[in-house]
């Protein structure tokens, strides 16, 4: 006995195969937790990320404290929304120059990190529309005696409810890492 020919069935109908809904439903589940879980490491990488840029500042502030007490030098910090400077006294020309190791140039925060600078709990005022660093002295400064200018920067994560950190002093010298 032979075979019926391909998409014929034993009575001579034409079979079609297709699927179930039951595998249609379980496709569809499956994609649906595979997004989700895409969705999860894509907001976790984020935040990881955003974390991991306050602490690089973090320890690029707490190394520049350091120097200026070992170098008996002031550094300062220029705060912008997005990005941040390091800056050295320069006591010949009585003014604030670029530092230019690799390491302390100017850095620009990923696309999605925001940060702002709070001293005595409230925000520098900013024309609206600013961009750029502020002109004159930094607001952050690290002086040779060891004391730190005091300030909050507080660090947003567009489309997170929590933000990822901050970075603060009281004035004494001391900085504390959220």
């Amino acid at each position: 006995m032979s075979s019926p020919p391909r998409g014929l069935d034993a009575a001579g109908r034409h079979h079609t195969r297709g699927f179930t809904l039951l595998e249609l439903v379980v496709t569809m589940v499956l994609i649906a937790v595979l997004a989700g879980l895409a969705s999860i490491a894509v907001t976790n990488g984020g935040y990881r990320q955003a974390r991991s840029e306050i602490e690089q500042l973090f320890r690029v502030l707490r190394l520049m404290s350091d120097e200026a007490v070992l170098s008996g030098e002031e550094f300062g910090v220029v705060v912008d929304d997005a990005s941040y400077r390091l800056l050295r006294l320069d006591p010949q020309r009585e003014d604030w120059v670029p530092l230019e190791a690799s390491f302390v140039r100017e850095r620009t925060l990923p696309p999605r990190l925001h940060m702002t600078l709070r001293q005595d709990g409230t925000a520098p005022a900013r024309p609206a529309g600013a961009t750029g660093y502020a002109v004159g002295a930094p607001a952050i400064v690290l002086r040779a005696s060891g004391e730190i200018s005091p300030f909050e920067l507080e660090f947003r994560l567009d489309g997170a409810d929590e933000s990822p950190g901050g970075i603060g002093s009281d004035g004494s010298g001391t900085l504390r890492l959220r």
